[in-house]
């Protein structure tokens, strides 16, 4: 397991805790029994985990949603209300772990890379450079061989002239149009 997955697991494993906790407390002020508020963190923190897991965007947000709003009124309970400024950090300090936990569940999916990109078209020389390596020098080569070679040059490069494809064979267009005839 890699590093970056454990460190996940734990941050993971400890908002929920503190999020369990809260959400017990919560549980035990309205008045519900004591197993039953056991059960009220792990069933909200179940519910988030399995939307955040399903990647549905509208349940993570119900869960999340649900969370949060449990984390705040569960330390509301508890918060001096004589002191707004107190009051404010409480609730925005409460939507954190709920947050991280979310957050940190998408440290798992793979960062969207970038498409490669295309290699650059090869220049005109660089694929008639490619088309004539294999050719013997002239002299050493015959003329299936050589008209072989026009018609790949053709078929790659269909707007090159007969005088540079002769060009670059060092022959005549008159030899080229002999021994590769254009069909008809």
């Amino acid at each position: 397991m890699s590093a970056v997955a454990v460190l996940r697991w734990v941050s993971m494993l400890a908002t929920a805790a503190l999020a369990a906790r809260g959400e017990y407390d919560l549980a035990v002020v309205i008045g519900f029994p004591v197993m039953a508020a056991v059960l009220f963190p792990v069933g909200l923190d179940a519910y988030m985990w399995a939307a955040i897991m399903r990647g549905r965007s509208r349940d993570v947000a119900w869960a999340l949603g649900l969370a949060i709003v449990a984390q705040i009124a569960a330390h509301l309970v508890h918060a001096d209300w004589s002191q707004p400024g107190l009051v404010a950090l409480t609730v925005v300090v409460s939507a954190v772990p709920p947050l991280v936990c979310w957050r940190v569940h998408q440290l798992a999916e793979p960062e969207p890379q970038p498409e490669p990109e295309s290699a650059a078209p090869l220049a005109q020389d660089q694929i008639l450079a490619a088309l004539l390596a294999d050719l013997p020098p002239k002299g050493q080569r015959t003329a299936p061989q050589t008209a072989a070679v026009i018609y790949k040059i053709r078929a790659a490069l269909p707007d090159l002239s007969e005088a540079a494809i002769a060009a670059a064979l060092t022959s005549s267009t008159a030899y080229i149009r002999r021994i590769a005839p254009r069909p008809a």
